[in-house]
Formats: structure tokens, sequence, C-alpha cells
């Protein structure tokens, strides 16, 4: 069997059940086709989904076996941080290049499971659901396009976007953006 080139993961521990879900109804959403866009073109990136009934029990091991690269993104939640198992479970994916943090709230940042290394920030984004899927999206873009530049606001995407002052539609897409 053939491999893909990208495979993307999404890790979470059940009591961030509600952002994980919200976060992967609104990838769906934009990435894949629906009833209401049935001809439009999506991603051909098959999308894996990580986490357990009980809080106590970590999930399955990650497949890796599905692609030529993987890229995790690993919600980090309080009790994430303070369940050794769980904790020691997004240790061991360290080794993979494309593992992406995204902490979901600013205390967790100093527990993280893997100190010194970059993540989103889900409270600088407003904690805004559509703003954490442009971020997983420009990730994703990174690791598509061979970037291997580190996470954060230093290495984003920059986007200039000129005459919206006319157009109330367009300033709500540029404030929507920010």
């Amino acid at each position: 069997m053939k491999k893909r080139p990208l495979a993307v993961h999404l890790i979470w521990h059940p009591s961030a059940e509600e952002k994980a879900s919200s976060t992967i109804k609104r990838l769906n959403e934009v990435l894949f086709k629906t009833d209401l866009k049935s001809f439009s073109r999506c991603i051909d990136i098959p999308f894996f989904y990580y986490s357990s009934e009980n809080e106590s029990d970590k999930p399955r091991e990650v497949e890796r076996n599905h692609a030529n690269s993987n890229l995790i993104f690993a919600f980090i939640d309080d009790n994430l941080v303070h369940n050794s198992e769980w904790k020691e479970y997004v240790k061991k994916l360290n080794a993979e290049k494309y593992l992406i943090q995204i902490f979901l709230t600013r205390e967790v940042i100093k527990n993280a499971p893997i100190e010194g290394r970059n993540g989103i920030r889900f409270e600088t984004l407003n904690s805004s659901i559509n703003k954490l899927v442009l971020s997983m999206l420009n990730e994703i873009y990174r690791v598509v396009v061979g970037k291997d530049e580190p996470t954060g606001d230093k290495s984003s995407l920059k986007l200039f976007l000129s005459h919206t002052k006319a157009d109330d539609f367009a300033i709500k897409i540029v404030n929507d953006l920010r």
C-alpha cells in the first residue's frame, strides 16, 4: 500500500473533549466535503483522533505507518498535565518531528509534557476555535511545503489585506483573521 505524504493526528484528554470536538467539527467544515459543498474539492490528508472514555486510561498508540510524515496536535489541559500516564504518553511522542502542543490554559505551559517546545496558546487566540483552526492550518501548510521553522508568531504566514475600508464584509473577514 502506498503511503500518503502526510497524516494528521489529534490527541486529547477526556476533560478537553468539548474544545477538541469543537475544533474537529470546525476542521471538518473547512477541510472536507459536506452536504452543502458536495462538489467542492477537499484535501486528501487523513485525520486520526485519539482519546479515551476513561480519564485514567491513555489512548491507543499513534499509528505512524499511514504516511511519510505525521503531524500530531496534542491538546494540553490541566488534567492531562496532572495525570502521569497521559503526560508520559505525550512525552513519548516528543520523538516526532512534527508535534504541536495546544496549550488550553496559561497554567499548563509551566507543566507541559514536553518542556522547551513551543506550541499554540489557545488563550492568546482569544479562546477562539476559528483562530485555533487557522493556527492549525498554518502548521499543516508548513509541513506540506516542508518548512521546518519553529511554530508561533515569528514564523506565521503574513498577509497584507488592502482596500477593506469600503466593504463591511471585508472588514469582518479581516477582523476574524486577526
